[in-house]
C-alpha cells in the first residue's frame, strides 16, 4: 500500500501531527475571536501553510536532485524534513550541502514575492478573503524562512553553520555547532521573555536548546567511543578527491589508534575502497577479508569488488541491498552491470515485491536501473513501479519499452498511463512506432472523444 503522495517527482509523507497542530493554530487565529471570515479563513489557513512548508522542503528537494540526491519530504509536527539518500564514500562538497540547506528558505521568498506583488498591485479590495488570504501566504514564507535562517540546528541556519564548521574542523565541527546553538537558542529565548513577553517563543528557544544539548552529549560519547571517526572522515574525503596516495597514508595513520576488530575492519574497508579505485581489486577483495570476521559490512563496497574480480553473480545480492542503504546513481550503475552480466533479476524482483524496500532505495535509481536493462526487464521494472507510485510516466515509459517485442503488454501499459492521467499528447512519440498504427489510431481518437 502506499503511504505517500508524489509532488513533481518527490515522494511526500504528510504525518497527522502536522494538520492537526496547523489546525490548532488556525483555531487560535481565526475561530477563537470574532473575526467575521474566522470560518473560511480557518479553512483556507490549512492549505496555505501546508503550501508554504511544501514550498520550502521542494526547494531542499529540487537542489539535492540537482547535485545527484535521491529527496524524499515528510511533513510533521514540527514543521517539514527533506532527507536524502546516504552518500557514504562521494559525499557532497560543503559548498554544495550549504546550498542545499539555503535552497529551502530561498524557495519559500521567492513564492512569497509572487504572493507579496499579487496583493499590493492585482487590485484586490481590502480586508477581502482574497487580499487577506494573499498577505497571509507571503507572512507565512516569510516568518518560516527568516526562523529557518536562525543559526541554530536542526534549522537550515544552524546546518549551514555546522557544514561550514566541519570544512574546517572535520568530525568536530557539528560538535562546536551544537555549542553554538545552545548559546544562541538560551540568548533568544531570554531576550523574547524579557522584552516582548513572547512565551512561545522562549519555549521554542529553551526547546531547541535541550535538544542540541542532549545531541552534543551523544555526539560527544561517540567521539570518545570512536576515536578513528575523524581519521576515516578525512580518509574517504581522500578518495572523494581521488587523492589515492593521501587516503594510503591516513589508513596508515589510522593503524595506530585501532585496537578492536571493528576498528580494524573499518580501516580495511578503507583500504579495499582505495586499492579498488587504484584498479587493484585482488587487493581490494583481501582487504574485505580481513574485514569479515567483525560482521561489518558495506554492501556496496562488497559488491563492487566482486563484480571487480569477475564474480558478477554473487555481486547481485549485495548490490541490491546497497541500493535500499545508499540510494545513488553510482549504485544503480552498479547494480545494472551485475544484471546484464548474468541476466539475473531475482535479487531485484525480490525488492520490488516490497513496498518499503522500494520506498528505502528511491523510485529515481531503480528507474535508473530500468533504462540500463534489456525492453523486457525495464517493462517489469516500470510496470511494478507504477504499481507503487502510479505515476502515469512509469506506464508510459513500460509501452515504450515494449512497443517493439510485446505489443498487447504496451497496450496495456498504454492506456493504464492515460487512465493515471498521462497527457494524450504523448500519443504522438516516435517511441510508440513499433506498435500497431492501426490501434494506436483507434486509441487517439477514443481519448479525443473522451475529451469532448
Amino acid at each position: 500500500m502506499k503511504h505517500h503522495v508524489r509532488l513533481f517527482g518527490v515522494p511526500v509523507r504528510v504525518d497527522p501531527t502536522f494538520l492537526i497542530l496547523i489546525a490548532v493554530f488556525g483555531y487560535l487565529f481565526f475561530l477563537s475571536g470574532d473575526d467575521p471570515d474566522g470560518a473560511e479563513m480557518f479553512v483556507l489557513w490549512i492549505p496555505l501553510v501546508t503550501g508554504a512548508v511544501l514550498a520550502h522542503e521542494l526547494g531542499h528537494a529540487f537542489a539535492g536532485r540537482a547535485f545527484g540526491l535521491t529527496p524524499f519530504i515528510l511533513l510533521h509536527g514540527m514543521g517539514g524534513l527533506t532527507v536524502f539518500g546516504a552518500r557514504q564514500h562521494r559525499e557532497l562538497s560543503h559548498g554544495r550541502r550549504i546550498l542545499i540547506s539555503l535552497a529551502g528558505p530561498f524557495a519559500g521568498f521567492a513564492v512569497g514575492a509572487v504572493a507579496f506583488f499579487a496583493e499590493r498591485y492585482g487590485g484586490f479590495v481590502p480586508e477581502t478573503i482574497a487580499q487577506r488570504t494573499l498577505n497571509i501566504a507571503w507572512l507565512i514564507t516569510l516568518i518560516w524562512g527568516l526562523v529557518n535562517l536562525v543559526p541554530i540546528l536542526p534549522l537550515d541556519g544552524g546546518h549551514v553553520v555546522a557544514t561550514a564548521l566541519e570544512r574546517f574542523f572535520g568530525f568536530r565541527g557539528r560538535r562546536y555547532a551544537r555549542v553554538l546553538s545552545i548559546l544562541i537558542a538560551l540568548s533568544l529565548s531570554a531576550v523574547c521573555l524579557a522584552l516582548w513577553e513572547e512565551w512561545f517563543w522562549a519555549a521554542l528557544g529553551a526547546i531547541l536548546a535541550v535538544q542540541n544539548y542532549r545531541a552534543y552529549r551523544i555526539e560527544k560519547r561517540w567521539e570518545e567511543a570512536d576515536p578513528l571517526a575523524d581519521v576515516l572522515e578525512r580518509g574517504y574525503e581522500a578518495l572523494a578527491a581521488e587523492n589515492l596516495a593521501l587516503a594510503r597514508k591516513v589508513a596508515d595513520a589510522a593503524k595506530e589508534r585501532a585496537v578492536t576488530d571493528g576498528a580494524k575492519a573499518r580501516i580495511a574497508h578503507l583500504e579495499a575502497w582505495t586499492a579498488l579505485m587504484s584498479n587493484e581489486p585482488v587487493e581490494a577483495r583481501r582487504q574485505l577479508e580481513r574485514a569479515a570476521p567483525s560482521g561489518q559490512r558495506d554492501a556496496y563496497l562488497e559488491g563492487r569488488v566482486l563484480l571487480a574480480t569477475g564474480d558478477a553473480s554473487a555481486a547481485l545480492e549485495p548490490l541490491t541491498e546497497a541500493l535500499e542503504d545508499r540510494s545513488e546513481d553510482e549504485v544503480a550503475d552498479a547494480l545494472v552491470e551485475a544484471i546484464r552480466l548474468t541476466g539475473n533479476l531475482e535479487p531485484l524482483r525480490a525488492l520490488l515485491r516490497v513496498d518499503a524496500r522500494i520506498e528505502r532505495a528511491g523510485v529515481e535509481p531503480l528507474r535508473r536501473v530500468a533504462s540500463g536493462l534489456s525492453d523486457a526487464q525495464a517493462g517489469e521494472i516500470l510496470d511494478r513501479l507504477f504499481d507503487y507510485g502510479g505515476d502515469p510516466l512509469d506506464a508510459y515509459a513500460a509501452a515504450c519499452r515494449r512497443a517493439a517485442d510485446e505489443p498487447e503488454r504496451a497496450f496495456t501499459a498504454l492506456r493504464s498511463a492515460l487512465d493515471a492521467g498521462l497527457d494524450p499528447a504523448r500519443l504522438e512519440s516516435d517511441d510508440l512506432a513499433g506498435l500497431d498504427p492501426t490501434r494506436l489510431r483507434s486509441l487517439r481518437a477514443l481519448v479525443a472523444s473522451a475529451e469532448e
